[in-house]
């Protein structure tokens, strides 16, 4: 089951550059944008397998590629462009956006003590 990751995400690297992913999922499959420094553009590929979110953007032209964990309304990781590395630490803004395919079907509640 993939993390949920369905809303804003304000960032801040480690040399203190803030950005935002606002991000759309169905599944393990999300899509979404990253605006920084007022500019707003789509990410190139994202993906979510387990509690681990992977994103790739472009940045003046340079492929920026982002790993990290997500744990309930905060994601830690890595941004990398080529062989340089920082950490970036993200909070969810907000909820997470209701998403259909992770709510529980009608009637199976009983089945798992909810």
């Amino acid at each position: 089951m993939p993390a949920r990751v369905d809303g804003v995400w304000d960032f801040q690297d480690s040399q203190e550059t803030p950005f935002t992913i606002e991000l759309r999922q169905t599944f393990g499959t999300p899509s979404g944008e990253i605006t920084r420094g007022g500019v707003r553009e789509a990410l190139r590929s994202a993906t979510v397998h387990g509690l681990e979110l992977r994103f790739t953007f472009d940045a003046a032209g340079v492929a920026v590629e982002f790993s990290g964990t997500v744990r309930g309304g905060e994601i830690t990781g890595v941004l990398r462009t080529g062989t340089a590395a920082r950490t970036a630490l993200g909070r969810l803004r907000g909820a997470l956006r209701v998403v259909p395919w992770a709510e529980m079907p009608p009637g199976c509640s009983r089945y798992y003590d909810r």
